[in-house]
């Protein structure tokens, strides 16, 4: 081979070798959107940055496929002027809203688009879909006229937002410790909760037996529901097709039953979620109800006073009161013991035992205490004696549901003093 053919050999294989690492570039496609909400009509903006793979034509054809979640309106259409903007010939819009797809086709008449060009194409008519969740949007489909070539690109996903309960509140009948309650909410639905659809309550997190809860009463919707838990979760599940599905920003009111508070006590937690389902399970409206102002606290046995003054010997002594802060748990008696051994000894306490019912816990039971004449000198003029005079529950509260009793200070003035020395002198 001649010296100049092998020159021109390297020369092919180096321009070959070129264009082997030459790199093409792919179009992309970025999407945004205006409202990301359950059942929302945003504004969809598609940004198709272009490559040379191939180069888009004059006759190209955009097919915007959309998920199936996505709802497509017969009158979807394309910001004109934008799209004008990016392209130099005419456009004709099409929509499929069985396939959920909205076509641009060029009409021929402009020019080549060159790699890194950008096309905005600004949606409407398209509307979010019914429940909130990650979901992937769907593609873009290009292509030319005579179908020599089609790209496709998808478009990235989208998290769908719930929607809001507005006016969302929550009471208990009772913040005690241990104790069962009737919980009533009020709430009012952004969409339609639908005949086959759900209620959820989130309490938190230390309502973990919650197997006694019924549904008591329901405002607002109709129908038969089914009532399960989970944990700290309590479902209404509606029976499919026995009533309908509910207006838009209808107001509902429901109450449950059976609710056992926590036998602890203090805050009860920061919120409690509540949401409405679809007939998948998947949430249409949530909320969080601020319930950190809500404290639980123990049932208590109250007293009139902490400390009682008596004198010794005298006959009428003194009197408190004992009652109750709630009834007693279940429907048993209450009995509350006044007293113990070594109070006793130094105290006569009348009555020794207290009985409170479900009918009288409200009441207030009069306690009398006399400190008798023991004739022992036991005190000084400035120094009183102390007894102790406990309170204890000893039948009625299986459950511990009422806090440990005070305890009453008894401060006995003294009559018993020792004799005073005589200091007179010897002999007179």
């Amino acid at each position: 081979m001649q010296p100049r053919c092998y020159v021109i050999y390297f020369y092919l294989l180096l321009l070959g070798a070129y264009h082997s690492i030459a790199i093409a570039v792919d179009a992309t496609v970025s999407v945004s959107w205006t409202n990301s909400t359950v059942a929302g009509v945003p504004e969809l903006e598609l940004l198709l940055m272009t490559g040379d793979n191939p180069l888009v034509p004059a006759d190209a054809l955009f097919q915007i496929h959309l998920n199936s979640r996505f709802a497509v309106d017969s009158d979807a259409g394309v910001n004109e002027t934008i799209l004008a903007e990016s392209l130099d010939s005419t456009c004709s819009l099409s929509v499929d809203t069985e396939t959920n797809t909205l076509a641009v086709q060029r009409s021929g008449s402009g020019s080549q688009l060159s790699s890194g060009s950008q096309i905005r194409f600004k949606l409407s008519g398209v509307t979010n879909p019914s429940r909130a969740s990650r979901f992937s949007v769907g593609t873009m489909e290009i292509s030319d006229h005579g179908a020599m070539f089609t790209q496709l690109l998808e478009l990235q996903p989208i998290e769908i937002v719930p929607g809001n309960l507005w006016n969302s509140q929550l009471t208990f009948t009772n913040l005690l410790s241990g104790r069962s309650a009737l919980l009533t909410i009020h709430l009012t639905p952004a969409h339609s909760v639908a005949h086959d659809g759900a209620l959820v309550v989130y309490l938190p997190y230390m309502y973990g037996f919650l197997s006694g809860v019924t549904l008591s009463s329901i405002v607002g919707l109709d129908g038969e529901f089914k009532v399960s838990t989970n944990d700290n979760a309590i479902w209404l599940k509606r029976t499919a097709a026995s009533g309908t599905n509910s207006g838009e920003m209808q107001e509902m009111v429901f109450q449950l039953a059976g609710i056992v508070h926590p036998a602890l006590e203090g805050s009860m937690g920061p919120s409690v979620l509540l949401q409405t389902l679809d007939a998948e399970t998947g949430v249409i409206d949530q909320t969080y109800v601020d319930t950190s102002d809500n404290v639980l606290t123990k049932a208590r046995v109250v007293l009139s006073s902490s400390i009682l003054q008596i004198s010794e010997g005298n006959i009428t002594g003194a009197q408190y009161t004992v009652s109750l802060s709630a009834p007693p748990s279940g429907d048993s008696d209450l009995t509350l013991s006044i007293g113990e051994s070594s109070s006793r000894a130094m105290l006569n306490v009348d009555p020794q035992l207290v009985v409170f019912s479900t009918s009288n816990w409200s009441s207030t039971a009069t306690i009398t205490v006399v400190a008798p004449n023991d004739f022992v000198a036991s005190g000084t003029r400035t120094h009183e004696s102390v007894a102790v005079v406990s309170h204890t529950i000893i039948s009625g509260d299986s459950g511990s549901t009422f806090a440990v009793a005070s305890e009453m200070s008894v401060h006995i003035s003294e009559n018993d003093f020792p004799a005073l020395p005589d200091l007179s002198p010897v002999g007179t």
